[in-house]
Formats: structure tokens, sequence, C-alpha cells
């Protein structure tokens, strides 16, 4: 005769087909938890950043458009000096003075 064949033991809780779906399911919740969480950080910097070139806009506002009149003279000069005795040296400097009022021009843009 042969033996009796016991029981089976039932299968643990972490071992059940459901298990794997709620491990899944919890990984991909944590992975757009940590989603979420990086892009509010980013949004959090980018209005902490806007807010600080906001800042600067109202304080040295004034400031930068009295550079870029103090410029667009300066400009007009060295223009006024290249008109008067054309040579490779003046045309230089017109044209240094040319980047300078324009890069003033590209800080009052933003």
């Amino acid at each position: 005769m042969t033996p009796p064949v016991p029981p089976a033991l039932p299968t643990p809780w972490w071992r059940q087909p459901w298990a794997r779906l709620l491990r899944s399911g919890a990984l991909v919740a944590l992975a757009l938890l940590g989603s979420a969480l990086g892009i509010g950080y980013l949004n959090w910097q980018q209005n902490q950043l806007l807010d600080g070139s906001q800042a600067y806009r109202r304080q040295y506002g004034p400031w930068s458009s009295f550079q870029l009149e103090a410029e667009a003279l300066r400009l007009a000069r060295a223009l006024y000096a290249y008109l008067d005795a054309p040579d490779a040296a003046r045309l230089a400097a017109a044209s240094q003075r040319l980047d300078i009022l324009v890069s003033r021009l590209s800080l009052l843009e933003q």
C-alpha cells in the first residue's frame, strides 16, 4: 500500500497572482509620485527665477535704460568720428559700440 499524500500547503499571500499586480501597481504609483514631485520642484524653481528676474527689472530697469541711452550717445560719437576721418580703428570702435548697444537692448528685453 502507498502512503497517503499529505494535503498541499496553501500558497502564501505574497505568491498569489493578485499580489504581483499589487506590487506592480505600487511601483507604478511610486514612479508617478516621483515624477510629480520632480516636476513640482522644477516648477517652483522656475517661479523663483522668474520672480528674481522681475525684481531685477524693477530695481535696475531705470539704470539699464540710462545705460542704453549713454551707449547710444557713445555710438553716435564713434560714428561721427568715423565719418570725419574713416579708418579701420574708428570703424572697429564704432562696431564695438554697436555690439555694446545691442547687448544692452537684449538686457532690457528680458
